[in-house]
């Protein structure tokens, strides 16, 4: 901006740095230099030879108003949508902070943060599996509020896993399908302890036994896929049902359905009886899911798979 200029420099996710200018009011015609701060605080002092200053060099002070920080949010239970009262919150932050929060009526929480800190918020209730949201006021130069949704799963039913997809026919994963078995694999790493069945299930539409045959592949093919991915193998069962158990119709889908009520089982009989080819392949679409199901919450983990779930953290640099 004229003479020496002040720049602030931040190193960005590939290691290069982004540099930039400073401006008005750091920065004037003159020159601005010496630039120092009271700890991480935006409160510091620096040299500076514009013309409000006394004769030569001067030194000023400077002050910029604290930044703003929350997370706030709702816990929820996965599978039916609604708020959990009973459920608890705890905020981890990396400067040793832990704040236990009591969940509002309807589910909600709110915490303030600190800036220049990592935080992980942990949601649990009885009976329901853990799981971690992580975020960082780290590099952030404006007011932010993080909004926070933790769906919980319970341990006591099959849970679908939304977005898993397969062309006709086939069973190998496409792509959109791995990108949602991210929230799984977050899944497992919240829970060390926990051994699952994935179950496939597909519709009535073709020969039942070559429906069973697909399921069972298309089952084993989500466990391929994150044994590959480094997972222990004696956590996780593969298995098929064919048709064999269709959806019974739960409050929710009623609710995204009119043509269904609570308490319709999506068997063959009802599908061909329902008056539009749109709501057999409404039908249809609903039985054809991928179910997560707990089989015990006791599981010792491998010291193998241990110590590299750990190693992964710390290369990341996240909270435990």
């Amino acid at each position: 901006m004229g003479g020496l200029d002040i720049f602030r420099a931040i190193k960005d996710e590939d290691g290069f740095w982004q540099v930039e200018n400073m401006k008005a009011p750091i920065n004037s015609p003159a020159d601005d230099f010496g630039i120092v701060f009271q700890g991480k605080k935006e409160i510091g002092m620096f040299s500076s030879s514009r013309e409000e200053g006394k004769g030569g060099d001067d030194i000023f002070a400077f002050e910029l108003p604290e930044l703003e920080f929350w997370a706030e949010g709702k816990i929820i239970d996965k599978s039916s949508k609604r708020p959990m009262k009973e459920a608890s919150i705890v905020l981890y932050g990396s400067d040793g902070a832990v704040v236990e929060q009591k969940i509002r009526p309807d589910g909600t929480f709110k915490f303030k943060l600190k800036q220049y800190t990592d935080y992980l918020i942990l949601g649990s209730a009885p009976n329901y599996l853990k799981k971690k949201v992580r975020l960082s006021t780290n590099n952030l130069m404006d007011n932010k509020t993080f909004n926070v949704q933790i769906d919980l799963i319970t341990m006591d039913k099959p849970v679908e896993i939304p977005n898993i997809f397969y062309d006709f026919g086939k069973w190998e994963l496409n792509e959109s399908s791995k990108d949602a078995l991210i929230e799984l694999a977050k899944l497992l790493e919240d829970n060390p302890n926990i051994t699952i069945e994935l179950g496939s299930h597909t519709d009535m539409v073709g020969d039942s036994l070559k429906n069973m045959e697909l399921s069972v592949k298309r089952a084993q093919s989500v466990i391929t896929y994150l044994k590959s991915k480094g997972y222990d193998p004696e956590r996780l069962i593969a298995k098929g049902y064919g048709e064999s158990k269709p959806v019974v119709v739960d409050e929710t889908i009623a609710g995204e359905n009119a043509t269904f009520r609570q308490g319709d089982t999506l068997n063959d009989r009802f599908i061909l009886a329902l008056p539009t080819k749109e709501a057999q392949d409404k039908a249809n679409q609903i039985n054809r899911r991928t179910e997560l199901r707990i089989l015990s919450s006791n599981y010792i983990p491998k010291p193998e798979y241990f110590l590299q779930f750990k190693a992964k953290k710390k290369n990341l640099g996240q909270i435990n």
